[in-house]
């Protein structure tokens, strides 16, 4: 009911009732694993990383805890090795000593998304990271920063999990699974590159220029030269001289997102794709691209739609209203989808600063979900949530917002939820984005509310 799920960590007998050995020594536990000399390591969400003694007598104790930046989420273990994909806050590589103290011996940022699953195969760490899968080798001692030796980037949607096993990895990615041969010998350390697929821009006029802002990460370990850039149709036709601006060459630093900004003449009346194709200094990826689509639906200058609050008394309140002349953060997420709740999660730990410090205001809206389903009660916000008017309304109101108001800001290749949104005290919206992308939303923050 405050927004934190309190679970207990649980041993199951062959036979008969579970026991509990550990409640309440863990706040919001996501995942468990056991290291080789049997003590148990959980995935504790924004708290970090939980160190328990062996259950024994049906007894334990936490021997130690380490606070990690983002939503610790997902576990991976290798004898007394652990990697932990934290989703905003990157990976974690972690080791724990005999007497059970965790010690951090790096982290490796995270890009434009989330890391999600993660697994340990011999000396290297793999993550899956949205549009890659990424291998990064584990030091035997603290080094600070990680980085990647390689990425395969996803074919059509994105990787949320990966388990390497023998000669090859699996990774899950929504509507399939592939299998990819391991390098027995990976490539030197150097510039590792991974782009956006696609990116969305508010629709213009007949022979305005269309902006358009997109992020390339370097996962490696040297800095990432971006030498050129063209614009192009999505289909690979040549533009026109002075049809379009591409981003000048830029550095991009180990761990470090890099922005690029191109503009584009717009030639139709229609919605209208184009190509952002960049060269780079990886030697695995001479040249990337990201796809540039215009969307009619609410984007980053446009006014925030007309919608409305019933308070159950009769009276109809704005969102606008609901922040209080505060910026508002709003998501619109289902929690009966596990992937949709999880980055819902992340994103609202990434923000509860600004939250807490009184600088934000934030709603979700659950377009799908009834809230009598017991699978609604998996994920709680810690602030109000709307459900869609042909749900089950909850006390405080409902939201009347279809597809057509808050909907997807471009048909894009990955799925569709949360939308995440940004509104300054005007009502104006200042970032709209198909997904939680944590260094584009981590700016954003800052520039509608302000530093911490």
């Amino acid at each position: 009911n405050n927004g934190t799920l309190v679970l207990p960590v649980v041993m199951l007998p062959a036979a008969g009732v579970p026991t509990v050995y550990a409640q309440g020594l863990v706040a919001d536990a996501w995942q468990v694993a056991v290291l080789a000399d049997g003590k148990v390591v959980v995935a504790d969400g924004a708290a970090g990383l939980k160190v328990l003694a062996p259950f024994s007598n049906g007894k334990t104790s936490v021997l130690s805890a380490l606070p990690l930046p983002g939503l610790c989420a997902h576990l991976a273990v290798d004898g007394q090795t652990v990697a932990v994909g934290a989703l905003g806050g990157g990976l974690h590589m972690v080791q724990v000593d005999a007497a059970g103290k965790a010690t951090l011996l790096g982290t490796l940022p995270a890009g434009p998304w989330p890391v999600a699953g993660v697994d340990l195969h011999g000396a290297m760490a793999y993550i899956a990271a949205g549009r890659a899968l990424l291998a990064v080798p584990v030091p035997n001692q603290p080094v600070g920063l990680l980085s990647a030796v390689s990425a395969t980037l996803t074919e059509s949607f994105m990787s949320l999990d990966v388990h390497a096993a023998g000669s090859q990895a699996y990774t899950a990615e929504y509507a399939y699974v592939r299998a990819l041969q391991l390098d027995p010998t990976p490539p030197p350390p150097g510039p590792v590159v991974v782009q956006e697929q696609e990116t969305w821009t508010k629709l213009g006029a007949v022979g305005a220029a269309v902006t358009f802002e997109t992020w390339v990460w370097n996962a490696g370990s040297a800095p990432l030269e971006l030498t050129k850039a063209v614009v192009s149709l999505a289909d690979g036709t040549p533009l026109p001289a002075g049809a379009s601006t591409a981003p000048p060459p830029q550095t991009i630093a180990p761990g470090q997102t890099g922005k690029l900004t191109a503009m584009v003449t717009k030639t139709a009346a229609a919605p209208q794709q184009w190509r952002l194709n960049v060269m780079t200094n990886d030697p695995a990826r001479q040249w990337v691209a990201t796809t540039l689509t215009e969307s009619p639906l609410c984007r980053e200058g446009d006014p925030l739609p007309a919608l409305a609050l019933d308070d159950k008394a009769g009276t109809l309140h704005t969102m606008t209203d609901l922040a209080g002349g505060k910026p508002l953060l709003i998501i619109v997420s289902a929690e009966t989808c596990p992937v949709a709740f999880e980055r819902a999660a992340a994103l609202v730990a990434h923000a509860q600063p600004w939250l807490t410090a009184g600088k934000l205001v934030a709603l979700n809206i659950n377009p799908t979900d009834d809230p009598t389903m017991k699978e609604v009660g998996g994920y709680k916000f810690p602030f109000i949530e709307l459900f869609a008017i042909l749900t089950v309304p909850l006390v405080m109101g409902w939201s009347g917002v279809s597809d057509g108001t808050l909907a997807l800001p471009g048909e894009g290749p990955i799925p569709p939820l949360p939308l995440v949104y940004l509104v300054d005290p005007g009502g104006t919206v200042t970032y709209a984005h198909l997904g939680y992308a944590p260094v584009a939303f981590g700016a954003a923050l800052e520039a509608v509310a302000g530093k911490l």
